[in-house]
């Protein structure tokens, strides 16, 4: 489903980032947000392992590719390798790719997390409220648009230009 959503929409002359939005948008499992509860309610605990475990997979693989292609998307230049070193970068410092890793990494370890920073975890994740995203003051997202739409453009002009 993702190949043929990435066709598609790159046929219709989609700007890759959008198109790569759109192949993951089409084919994307809600593991996390549905399956977790779905799988306690059907399965029991037992069944949260392999569900977090299809969840992990998702965020790192899916996401990855799909980071790479709107990085890519997103680069101006001819030259192939400076945007691969600055994907390569980007994918580097994404936290939905460290945190998977540097948890198995820690648990993998055997190391344990100190006291003082164990409470203060389970305290930040009693507070969250779950629907309470942040709303976005309506210059800076107009501001966001206008520089992705500028971006955009300006790469759909170098493709033009190849």
């Amino acid at each position: 489903m993702f190949v043929v959503t990435l066709i598609v929409r790159l046929i219709q002359r989609r700007h890759l980032a959008d198109a790569s939005i759109d192949r993951l948008n089409t084919a994307y499992p809600n593991t996390g947000f549905v399956g977790l509860p779905l799988c306690l309610l059907a399965f029991g605990k037992e069944s949260l392992a392999p569900a977090v475990i299809a969840t992990i997979i998702t965020v790192c693989g899916l996401f990855a590719c799909a980071i790479v292609r709107i990085e890519l998307g997103l680069q101006t230049e001819k030259n192939f390798a400076a945007p691969l070193g600055r994907v390569s970068l980007s994918l580097m410092k994404n936290p939905l790719l460290i945190a998977p890793i540097a948890g198995a990494l820690v648990n993998g370890s055997g190391a344990h997390v100190l006291d003082g920073a164990e409470a203060l975890l389970k305290l930040l994740g009693k507070s969250v409220r779950v629907g309470r995203a942040r709303t976005v003051p309506r210059r800076e997202r107009r501001d966001a648009e206008r520089a992705h739409d500028e971006r955009a453009r300006h790469a759909q002009a170098s493709l033009s230009r190849c």
